[in-house]
């Protein structure tokens, strides 16, 4: 790819209040709009179970903890499957079509091989599991019965890999927190999506909510090297433009750099939970959004991401909590002292959550 030519300057405080607003975090949506709010976050990270109820909480009003399980087990408006760098995620079930096109292009980065034994294994996983609901127990046993023992101990070895590759072909998805099912029965059917035409929709969003970004940066949220991220911006054309932040080419939907431009203040607090969609994304610039070089407190070892308290867009603390049978435990620790104003605010969410977990507040600010 050839190095374009940026045609505008954007600054870190224009950015961080286009994302601020972009992610919902301004101020909180209308109860009801979480199928346009999982949408707009390009899915939610789900590797942790609270961590989805809370980046919901921190959006959209009205948020309980029966929202999730409610849309993904009982109305299906969500799905719970293997997305980006093979990460379980909530999506609109609506859009599942679309995102199985779209992960289908990187099968191989993302379940080691996609060898012809890996689609055997997987077409195996699908037709177990059409019409029925397994636990991983229960599957492995079923796939076992089919091709062999042998087979089953060595993909016991490796169960997770094959439960990425199942799902990104379109074979499996969640049914419950520890079961599985093939998605053409439990989703309604769609229609089938290009894949080139699904990656660059996605990338849009992407840019969207995150942007303006660098290769690296898509690459890395989509799980692909800067060089293919690189043609992914190529295909994608004039639709794109290119912009200097402070001297490094990124590139942002040409149609919304106006918005960008005139993006106003932001002035919210609110207790992200670890593995927002925020916090995510900003990894790779992570200072620009921190109140000081803290980042190696929010983004720890082994891929541990803190809960982090954000104030104007800026991380600018972490929290703890723990619920009791009465009790709501919350631990506030700034970064930096923070002005009594949000402090009062810091209150006002702490309380919220402490509602939204059912039980009285004991809050601590140190």
């Amino acid at each position: 790819m050839r190095t374009p030519t940026a045609t505008a300057k954007i600054d870190w405080p224009v950015i961080r209040r286009w994302r601020v607003a972009a992610h919902h975090l301004n101020r909180r949506g209308a109860a009801g709009d979480l199928r346009g709010i999982v949408t707009g976050l390009c899915g939610l990270h789900a590797r942790l179970q609270t961590s989805p109820e809370l980046a919901l909480w921190a959006r959209m009003r009205g948020v309980t903890r029966e929202t999730v399980p409610d849309a993904l087990w009982k109305r299906r408006d969500l799905v719970k499957t293997w997305a980006t760098r093979g990460v379980p995620h909530l999506l609109p079930s609506d859009e599942y079509a679309l995102w199985q096109a779209a992960l289908s292009t990187y099968h191989p980065q993302l379940t080691g091989g996609g060898t012809v034994r890996n689609e055997r294994l997987t077409e195996t996983v699908g037709a177990v599991l059409m019409g029925t609901t397994l636990t991983g127990d229960g599957l492995l046993d079923e796939v076992a019965a089919r091709l062999g023992r042998d087979e089953a101990e060595r993909l016991r070895q490796d169960w997770e890999t094959l439960l990425r590759s199942a799902s990104v072909l379109g074979e499996l998805c969640f049914a419950s927190d520890d079961g599985f099912t093939n998605p053409r029965t439990w989703l309604p059917r769609a229609a089938e999506h290009r894949p080139a035409r699904a990656v660059a929709e996605l990338a849009r969003r992407y840019l969207t909510l995150n942007g303006p970004a660098t290769k690296s940066d898509l690459g890395r949220w989509w799980g692909v090297g800067p060089a293919e991220a690189g043609r992914i911006f190529e295909r994608m054309g004039d639709e794109l433009a290119v912009v200097d932040v402070n001297g490094t080419n990124a590139w942002f939907p040409a149609a919304l750099l106006a918005e960008l431009r005139d993006a106003p203040p932001v002035r919210s607090v609110r207790l992200l939970p670890a593995f927002d969609p925020y916090v995510v994304s900003a990894e790779s610039h992570a200072r620009r959004l921190t109140t000081g070089d803290f980042t190696a407190r929010i983004y720890r070892p082994w891929e541990r991401l803190s809960p982090v308290l954000l104030v104007n867009g800026g991380m600018a603390g972490t929290w703890t909590h723990e619920v009791t049978d009465k009790r709501v435990n919350v631990t506030i620790t700034p970064f930096r002292p923070v002005a009594k104003n949000v402090r009062v605010a810091i209150e006002k969410e702490a309380a919220g959550l402490a509602e939204f977990f059912g039980g009285e507040l004991d809050l601590r600010q140190t």
